[in-house]
């Protein structure tokens, strides 16, 4: 609906285009309260959802009709993974204090049951007769 910046620039366009922001209103809660009471042929009379393709700081043009899934192909298996790992890589750093509480509780844990099932293996079923009984 909008591509542009935020602010004064988003309420003015809004305005030129009929849609003046309440004063009472968040501007993007009054985005989304102009897109979902408006059909999308009333917003495209309006001017929004122009034709053109945009040009972005790149230089690379995005067309709003056509799916980016079209032309990126099948992603191998190795590529899934590195970007799943790179994921969470970023996800652990973001998020430093959680991964300590994690490692720290998880090592807890492990030594607390490594404590209490320690030999429970080694034991020889002759000294426990009754155990063999049926």
């Amino acid at each position: 609906m909008y591509d542009g910046h935020m602010g004064t620039p988003l309420q003015a366009k809004f305005q030129e285009l009929g849609f003046p922001k309440p004063d009472d209103y968040n501007i993007a809660d009054w985005i989304l309260q102009v897109a979902q009471t408006n059909t999308i042929k009333e917003l495209e009379g309006k001017g929004f959802f122009a034709d053109e393709p945009k040009k972005y700081q790149g230089g690379t043009t995005f067309s709003p009709n056509k799916s980016t899934q079209e032309s990126s192909g099948h992603v191998g298996f190795n590529t899934q993974t590195r970007l799943l790992f790179d994921r969470e890589i970023k996800k652990l750093l973001r998020d430093r204090l959680g991964f300590v509480i994690r490692v720290c509780s998880n090592s807890a844990f492990g030594l607390l049951f490594g404590l209490i099932f320690m030999n429970v293996g080694r034991s020889d079923y002759v000294a426990y007769p009754e155990v063999m009984a049926s």
